[in-house]
């Protein structure tokens, strides 16, 4: 394995440890809902109700997994295209 190919592992291995991290100090709000004995629904659909400040509330309070998330999945992307695209010179192995 060359450095280069060394140094992309690293980064990758470094930017999934820093995402799995971030998700884990941040728990999904209604994991804490699924756990209790009684069931209840995740927001009142009545008549009255207030759903879309509810729903708006939820996004924007979780906007930071989110945009990781996708900070990662669009790095990922990106560096998997580099390394198909690569050129190979001339008496490089694998």
């Amino acid at each position: 394995m060359n450095r280069i190919a060394a140094a992309g592992t690293i980064l990758a291995l470094v930017a999934a440890i820093f995402f799995f991290t971030v998700v884990a100090s941040n728990p999904f709000p209604t994991s804490q809902l699924a756990s209790q004995s009684n069931v209840h629904p995740f927001v009142s659909t009545g008549s009255g109700s207030n759903i879309g400040k509810e729903d708006s509330q939820f996004m924007w309070t979780n906007l930071g997994t989110a945009l990781a998330g996708s900070a990662l999945v669009i790095f990922a992307a990106a560096a998997g295209c580099l390394a198909i695209l690569r050129i190979e010179e001339k008496g490089e192995t694998e």
